[in-house]
């Protein structure tokens, strides 16, 4: 006889993440990337936010924004600084990542807009 695991118990949010949990779950959709050395591209891509104990980043509750600053970018020697802001718009998910490189300034490099699934 078959013995049917049990599903993973649920973790409470954190009072902390708590005015972000309209962002746990996993986000699609399209974006398009482009940067001076680079030609201009378009991407498919699948976020999925869950919760743990780290405090990393910034949350404006009346924008819905959230600023991240990354501290390491892995194989990206070039890169001096990367950001990712994420706002919701109609209920959409929109982010921008802007980079800044040995060569270039910080600008724009990627914008997607993300549907929760």
């Amino acid at each position: 006889m078959a013995v049917n695991p049990l599903p993973p118990p649920q973790v409470a949010v954190h009072p902390a993440v708590r005015p972000l949990s309209y962002l746990l779950g996993t986000w699609k959709g399209q974006g398009e990337g482009s940067f001076p050395t680079i030609s201009p591209f378009k991407y498919s891509e699948e976020l999925q936010f869950s919760h743990s104990p780290n405090k990393k980043g910034e949350y404006d509750a009346e924008k819905r924004s959230v600023k991240l600053k990354s501290e390491l970018v892995g194989n990206a020697s070039k890169v001096k600084e990367i950001t990712r802001v994420f706002e919701m718009v109609n209920g959409d998910l929109v982010y921008v990542v802007e980079m800044a490189t040995d060569l270039t300034s910080l600008q724009t490099h990627l914008k997607a807009v993300l549907k929760k699934i």
